[in-house]
């Protein structure tokens, strides 16, 4: 089905060159659909950023060329995009990175640049859970048991990341990689529990599934466990350390699990092509291509882009923080129906951002809001996933990037989102350099407590982008408490057929809940108030908050008011009522 536009094919969008052609299929191809016309908006047909970047590499690799991902935001039509295509062939053959290739397995394989920071870490704080990464998925209906551990075991032959552990040779961290692992999954059964007491067994059997530690030098690092309910209600738990792992492998991960599961459940063999790559591959290419001058470049940009920046942003606490950082987390989440997601896409889309940058722009209001800073830095995650080859490993590529973003001059909503669309596609251009590289070079002043460059982090989902469905079996997360915070504040968004859920994960021992709860809601504000006025400065919109949150004031204090009326009148009451005993006063 083509989207977009009207269906069926009219003349006028049909291709009329062989680049028009090939880059419409490329489109059709990462979009998921039929077809796509020549004057459909990428981003109107659901494109975002990280589609962006594999729609960048297949054009890169197909016409051989280096087109950048700006070009993308810039010309955002097929029959637009064409003409900077066939400009940047007119110019000869580019510089291509290399492929990847199969490294030898004779000898030491290094660590990926994202798996280093990990080991280090775990150096640091050993047995720690800080980085495992666990999911939870509710099965309705009748669970091939065998089916679903053959299954496991057949990605886990598929991905040596997944039979990948750690080991120090010569001073150096390298990659062990298990020829054979075979993996029983344990089945606890609560079926003879009554429902409240079962669901409550439930939650503490995923709690402690959730949080215990991995042993990089032992492993394995994935651990699956099957819960039973009753025979049609099962919950699956898995966890795998993020140094084989990332938000990305998940989807892969899932989207594997239902191909084999279904067809082990049917009794036929795997469908699915091995991997013509594999994790140790790309942290061998990585560390022989990202070197020299594509090294220095990247981080000349970075050098540049984080120079002066502040090194902590203060936001106001309910308790000291302490002196070494911490990670006992909480969270709160918040809804935002499915019409006002549709309102935010059309804001963005009339100002030549995506979804993600209109998001930025309003937390980087809302941290202004409470910190009166201008120069504001957020964390994000970038799938770091820019070569077709690997986008269907399950292994740890996804880095950091640090989003300065310059708020002075009480800009318009509008210009905040440019500059964080500006923000953002320097990173994305300069995205290959490792956060700790970046941390190594720029050597910017560390504080106890606080992590670098940035303390607060902004994650955007695409939820449809990981769900597990299976066809013979009805499939729901399974909700367990998410109590680890790696940041003072971190922002996750996903966007969903319902609209956007907006859940803040903080640090307790920094902040209550009920600032989290008005920091949230304030968030929201800001997302409506660039519905409704898009046009509005900061100031306006700060004024907004602070409106709201006076009158939120005199509510809770009318209704401290109400309560303690109401309490001192239960009180005479009772005490008129009561029996006195012989000889005793009234009130």
């Amino acid at each position: 089905r083509r989207r977009g536009g009207e269906e069926g094919e009219r003349e006028e969008e049909r291709a009329r060159t062989p680049v028009e052609e090939l880059l419409a299929g490329i489109w059709a191809e990462v979009l998921g659909l039929d077809q796509a016309g020549i004057h459909d908006d990428f981003f109107i047909l659901g494109g975002h950023s990280l589609m962006a970047t594999q729609v960048i590499s297949r054009i890169n690799e197909a016409f051989n060329i280096t087109l950048p991902l700006r070009a993308l935001f810039d010309l955002p039509t097929v029959s637009e995009l064409a003409g900077a295509v066939e400009a940047e062939m007119s110019l000869g053959p580019a510089v291509q990175r290399p492929p990847i290739e199969p490294a030898p397995r004779d000898g030491q394989l290094p660590l990926s640049f994202a798996q280093q920071r990990m080991w280090v870490f775990d150096q640091l704080v050993p047995g720690s859970d800080v980085y495992n990464v666990p999911f939870a998925v509710r099965l309705s209906g009748s669970l091939d048991v065998d089916a679903f551990e053959r299954t496991f075991n057949e990605v886990i032959r598929r991905h040596e990341s997944l039979r990948t552990t750690f080991a120090t040779e010569g001073g150096r961290p390298v990659q062990i990689v298990a020829e054979r692992l075979e993996m029983g999954i344990p089945l606890v059964d609560l079926s003879g529990l009554l429902q409240p007491e079962q669901t409550a067994e439930a939650r503490r059997i995923a709690a402690r599934h959730n949080h215990r530690p991995f042993d990089l030098i032992k492993g394995p690092l994935i651990r699956v466990c099957i819960v039973r309910l009753s025979e049609l209600e099962h919950v699956a738990l898995v966890n795998m350390h993020h140094i084989i792992s990332d938000g990305w492998s998940i989807g892969v991960l899932h989207r594997e699990i239902v191909i084999l599961y279904e067809a082990f459940a049917a009794g036929l063999p795997s469908p699915l092509k091995d991997p013509v790559i594999q994790y140790p591959d790309y942290a061998v290419w990585e560390r022989l291509w990202l070197q020299g001058e594509v090294l220095e470049a990247q981080l000349s940009y970075w050098k540049a882009r984080l120079s002066g920046a502040p090194p902590v942003l203060d936001l106001p606490t309910d308790r000291p923080r302490p002196a070494t950082q911490t990670f006992n987390g909480a969270s709160i989440s918040r809804h935002l129906p499915r019409p006002s997601l549709d309102a935010l896409r059309e804001v963005s889309r009339r100002n030549g951002v995506t979804l993600f940058m209109t998001l930025l722009a309003a937390f980087d209001a809302l941290l202004h809001y409470h910190t009166g800073r201008t120069d504001i830095i957020v964390g994000v995650d970038i799938a770091n996933r820019g070569r077709v080859e690997v986008e269907d490993l399950i292994g740890f590529f996804a880095n950091q990037l640090a989003l300065r973003v310059d708020l002075s001059g009480d800009p318009a909503f509008t210009d905040i989102q440019k500059r964080a669309r500006e923000t953002a596609l320097g990173a994305y251009a300069n995205q290959d350099v490792s956060f700790d590289k970046l941390i190594e070079v720029l050597k910017p002043v560390r504080i106890p407590g606080r992590s670098p460059l940035f303390q607060v982090k902004l994650v955007h989902q695409n939820s449809r982008k990981s769900e597990l469905s299976i066809s013979s079996l009805k499939t729901a997360r399974f909700e367990s408490d998410v109590d680890v915070a790696k940041f003072d504040l971190l922002l996750n968004v996903i966007e969903g057929e319902e609209g956007l859920i907006n859940t803040l994960f903080y640090n307790k021992d920094l902040f209550d809940k009920g600032r989290v709860e008005r920091m949230l809601a304030q968030y929201d504000t800001i997302l409506l108030a660039a519905v409704a006025q898009p046009e509005s400065r900061l100031s306006a919109l700060m004024e907004i908050l602070a409106d709201a949150e006076r009158q939120q004031q005199m509510t809770e204090r009318e209704e401290f008011k109400d309560a303690r009326r109401r309490m001192l009148k239960d009180l005479k009451s009772r005490a008129v009522k009561a029996p006195r005993a012989k000889g005793e006063v009234g009130l």
